[in-house]
């Protein structure tokens, strides 16, 4: 094989390559929240494995952004601060709080709130203002129903952490204009 054979060869090899990174960074998390978002959801693109997490994340995102909106209402966050602690967070922190409460015999909200506030460095931002309103919204049985969905898809390894930043924040940014409107309501 000449030299000439071995460059292009080589270069149609790094192109396919960076071609799959930039679709399973960039691609997959669009392709992810337009399936979460959407009536029609594109499931022939995404894989069987992501398919069956999108459908349990799909499930609940109505009900988890009014609930932002509300956390929103009751704190001094603006909704571009939620954007910067789910870039801010580590995703060590994140897993090692999940595993805690797998661990742990739950029996109330403000324990999650405290194993929460123990593990995670939220960068500067006044958790404590969020403690009403979690212990108020957040019930034990539905983190517990959480808590097992994410053990038996094991959703902690599904995707990459940066897929699942990037996913999170196009989410957030998808239904921002819904949040805000729940929080004028909220308001009023």
């Amino acid at each position: 094989m000449s030299k000439k054979a071995i460059i292009i060869s080589a270069s149609i090899i790094a192109v396919a390559v960076i071609g799959a990174v930039l679709l399973y960074q960039y691609m997959l998390p669009k392709l992810i929240v337009r399936a979460i978002t959407s009536e029609n959801p594109p499931s022939a693109i995404l894989p069987a494995k992501v398919q069956n997490k999108v459908q349990i994340i799909k499930d609940n995102v109505n009900e988890r952004m009014d609930q932002i909106a509300i956390v929103l209402d009751t704190s001094e966050l603006e909704f571009d601060d939620v954007l910067d602690l789910v870039d801010k967070v580590d995703a060590d922190e994140v897993i090692m709080t999940i595993e805690e409460l797998q661990r742990t015999e739950i029996v109330d909200s403000e324990q999650v709130f405290d194993i929460a506030v123990k593990n995670i460095n939220f960068h500067g931002f006044d958790v404590e203002q969020f403690r009403a309103a979690f212990i108020k919204h957040a019930r034990v049985k539905r983190i517990l129903g959480i808590l097992r969905r994410i053990k038996e898809e094991d959703l902690l390894n599904a995707i990459s952490v940066p897929v699942a930043r990037r996913t999170a924040k196009m989410l957030l940014q998808d239904k921002r204009e819904e949040i805000e409107s729940n929080m004028s309501t909220q308001l009023n």
